[in-house]
C-alpha cells in the first residue's frame, strides 16, 4: 500500500489506536472522558513507541548511504511521512482535533444553555421520550417557546434511521415544510436539555438563520 504506507509504516496507525485503546480500558471510560490526562499518557507512549521503533527502522546501524536504504525498499512511512516523525505529528494532530472539538462542543452547549424560538435539535427519540420507532431513532425537534428555565418544543412527524440523514434533512431545509413538525407540544428545561447533550442523545444544535 505505497501511497497510505510503506513498509512498516503501517505500525504508526497500529500503535496509536492500540495505545489508545489500552489506556482507556485501563482508566475507565468515565475517567477517559472526565480528565485529560489519561489522554497525555497515552498520546507520550504512542509518540514514543512510534519514534523510536520508526527511528530504529530507517536508521540500522547497517545502512551506511541512502543507496542502501533504496535497495533495501525505501524508507518506513505513513502517509508519506518517515515514521519517526510522527512522534512530532501525532500530539500535534491529536491535540489540534481536540481543541477544535471541544470548541465546537462548547459552542453548542452555549446555543443550549440561551435556547431561541426555532432552535432545531438533533436527538435519539428513546433518550427523549423513552421509546422509538424500530429502525427510525433520529429525529428532529424544534423550539416554539422559551420561558425562563422551560422549553417548550415540537417533533418532527418524520424519523430518520441514520444520523446523517437527519442532517441532510436540515440542509434542505425540509423542517420549513407544512405539516413537517407534529401539533403536540413537549415541555422540558435547560438543564435537562444540557444532560441530553451530555449523554449524547442530543448531538447536535442547529441555529437557522
Amino acid at each position: 500500500m505505497g501511497i497510505i504506507w510503506n513498509r512498516a509504516g503501517i505500525l504508526v496507525p497500529i500503535i496509536f489506536f492500540v495505545v489508545l485503546a489500552g489506556v482507556s480500558w485501563l482508566v475507565g471510560n468515565d475517567t477517559w472522558q472526565s480528565s485529560i490526562w489519561p489522554e497525555i499518557i497515552a498520546i507520550s507512549i504512542s509518540s514514543i513507541l512510534v519514534g523510536v521503533i520508526g527511528f530504529a527502522l530507517n536508521h540500522p546501524e547497517s545502512l551506511e548511504n541512502d543507496e542502501s536504504t533504496i535497495n533495501s525498499g525505501g524508507t518506513h512511512s505513513f502517509m508519506f511521512v518517515s515514521m519517526q516523525y510522527w512522534f512530532f505529528l501525532i500530539p500535534i494532530l491529536w491535540f489540534s482535533i481536540s481543541w477544535y472539538v471541544d470548541s465546537a462542543n462548547e459552542e453548542q452547549k452555549e446555543m443550549l444553555s440561551n435556547p431561541q424560538v426555532n432552535d432545531l435539535y438533533r436527538v435519539e427519540s428513546k433518550g427523549v421520550f423513552g421509546s422509538e420507532t424500530e429502525g427510525f431513532p433520529y429525529q428532529i425537534l424544534k423550539v416554539t417557546g422559551v420561558n425562563g428555565q422551560k422549553i417548550y418544543f415540537v417533533e418532527a412527524n418524520k424519523v430518520q434511521s441514520q444520523p446523517e440523514y437527519v442532517v441532510e434533512a436540515i440542509n434542505n431545509r425540509d423542517y420549513e415544510k407544512r405539516d413537517y413538525f407534529s401539533p403536540t407540544k413537549h415541555e422540558t428545561t435547560i438543564s435537562e436539555l444540557l444532560k441530553w447533550h451530555k449523554d449524547n442523545t442530543l448531538t447536535a444544535v442547529y441555529r437557522p438563520e
